[in-house]
């Protein structure tokens, strides 16, 4: 509306034992669009759309608990609109689980860790890809001096059975140098769903990257 706005953030954190915790408090120009604007029509016939980011106030909280093999976590944020066609509005979103993890498989320097997540969003604002969705996984951590990691997994949606593969490894190459690989694929997303718009794109990736 070519008016200037400050941004405020803040965070307090804390421990007690085996518990971490954190507050958060942002106001300002959401990172995330809260509406899509159609602004063309492309020669095929597809509407053109642009992002349309609000001023927004957003509180949360985030806290883990480490008991033994076990580490408990969970986000939440509440989020109100203050500015555009949504103004007024206030949305949900959460993330928790667990991950339970084997350490010296074998006797060996390899730890396997079990994770679970539930991803939860009320769509109030808009709707996303993460509104009921289960994630599991297998982290493989090998200890090795190139802190080789690797985490596979999969993500469903609890209402439409949609799934979402992924591979993600890491590893450095010497003092400098690291190698990160990603692997993503989508199956059986349907047409009135958010995934479907990614249904052709399954990628993979790979980034070298050197540290200074």
């Amino acid at each position: 509306e070519g008016k200037d706005h400050i941004d405020l953030a803040a965070r307090y954190s804390h421990y007690i034992d085996e518990w971490e915790f954190g507050f958060t408090f942002f106001s300002g120009t959401g990172r995330d669009p809260t509406d899509f604007t159609p602004t063309s029509v492309s020669p095929d016939g597809e509407p053109i759309v642009v992002p349309v980011y609000s001023l927004i106030n957003q509180i949360g909280l985030d806290g883990q608990a480490f008991f033994g093999d076990w580490t408990w976590k969970l986000e939440a944020a509440n989020i109100e609109v203050r500015s555009g066609d949504k103004k007024g509005i206030n949305s949900f979103k959460t993330v928790g689980g667990f991950e339970y993890t084997l350490v010296g498989i074998a006797d060996s320097n390899l730890d396997i860790g079990f994770v679970v997540e539930y991803h939860y969003s009320d769509e109030r604002i808009i709707t996303t890809i993460f509104d009921n969705d289960l994630a599991t996984a297998l982290r493989f951590v090998l200890n090795d001096a190139q802190s080789t990691e690797v985490l596979a997994g999969f993500t469903t949606d609890a209402d439409t059975q949609t799934i979402g593969s992924f591979v993600e490894a890491s590893r450095r190459l010497g003092d400098s140098w690291t190698i990160e690989a990603q692997l993503r694929t989508f199956h059986g997303a349907k047409e009135n769903r958010p995934l479907y718009s990614f249904r052709f794109d399954d990628f993979a990736q790979i980034d070298l990257n050197y540290h200074f």
